[in-house]
């Protein structure tokens, strides 16, 4: 047969070879968080036959070799993969990059780093198929990175994690560009840890937005305040946003809109549609303090579908407040 794919060959460089091509009953540990039933610990078949799997699909492809054997190689760690929990399609997905999959032997080193280092290691990998093919020495060095810029590395990536396949001068532009807007970088992304996938350019947009906002408002608190206070809001749509100030701007007291950043926050997670119903109620110009509008607005009684079909009924009939509604709600929807 001509030699198509890579000789197989044993990794040369692996230092403790022969106890990462052998399961541990400590392996569970990682397992668990796959779904693994620990009853392979006792099944003396069962265990033979998954080390023999880890230790063919531990096989390096380098030069070239026949094609059943390299089917056989990688048939191997989909096998074993198929055991830990991760499906077919997810699978596939993870060879349209890398046909050949991960050997079996990194894959279990980097799957024990990640458990060693607090990670939910299913987690991780079941946001990303890259995850699959990540190497233990990249998850120790990203996860120091984070560490070293003051986050509590296994939070982040447990809540957020397809960060843990962020490059470690990426995530560093990002912290810094957070403190060069006035923000405390470490509390924002502890507290939000998906605003750690925001382009720098994108979170630049959005504070220059807020600064405007909270100036035309006449919002005593800076901006950077309300930031800190409600890491989220930089996830909010800029969109979204405008909606809410023109109703600030329109219906809540000039007198009545300075708030605490901490109070302001508990208003701001209040769904936008429960304020569209609840301005729609109000005559023509009214206005009240922040607090009323607010608890107007949590007293409507709606599912999130029933809040939106009629928030997109009403708003034709509410001038422009009603039209900004409804092209934020259409690009939502795109």
């Amino acid at each position: 047969m001509t030699a198509l794919n890579p000789e197989v060959v044993l990794c040369p460089e692996s230092q403790d070879n022969q106890d990462l091509l052998v399961l541990t009953p400590k392996d569970q540990d990682w397992l668990d968080s796959y779904g693994v039933d620990s009853a392979w610990q006792s099944d003396t078949a069962l265990r033979q036959s998954l080390n023999e799997l880890i230790e063919l699909g531990s096989l390096r492809l380098y030069k070239s070799v026949n094609q059943d054997r390299w089917l056989d190689v990688v048939s191997a760690r989909i096998s074993f993969l198929n055991f830990v929990g991760i499906a077919d399609d997810f699978i596939k997905e993870f060879q349209t990059n890398y046909p050949t999959i991960t050997p079996l032997d990194t894959f279990i080193s980097t799957q024990r780093v990640m458990h060693s280092l607090g990670l939910n290691a299913a987690r991780v990998v079941n946001a990303s198929q890259a995850a699959i093919g990540l190497a233990p020495e990249s998850v120790r060095e990203k996860m120091a990175n984070l560490t070293a810029l003051g986050l509590d590395a296994a939070q982040v990536v447990n809540a957020f994690p397809t960060a843990i396949g962020y490059a470690p001068e990426s995530v560093r532009g990002k912290m810094a560009n957070l403190t060069a807007l006035g923000l405390d970088a470490a509390r924002v992304v502890n507290a939000t840890p998906a605003d750690i996938s925001l382009a720098p350019e994108s979170v630049r947009e959005k504070m220059l937005f807020l600064r405007s906002s909270a100036r035309l408002l006449r919002w005593q608190n800076p901006a950077e305040e309300l930031v800190n206070a409600f890491p989220a809001l930089l996830g909010y749509s800029t969109k979204k946003l405008a909606i809410l100030r023109h109703i600030a701007a329109r219906h809540v007291d000039s007198t009545e809109r300075t708030s605490s950043p901490f109070m302001l926050r508990s208003k701001l997670i209040t769904p936008l549609e429960k304020y569209i119903i609840a301005i729609s109620r109000l005559e023509d110009d009214q206005v009240l303090s922040l607090s009323e509008l607010s608890r107007e607005a949590r007293n409507i009684k709606l599912d999130s579908l029933e809040r939106k079909e009629l928030a997109s009924e009403i708003a034709p009939s509410m001038g422009r407040i009603g039209t900004m509604y409804l092209d934020y709600q259409d690009r939502a929807a795109r």
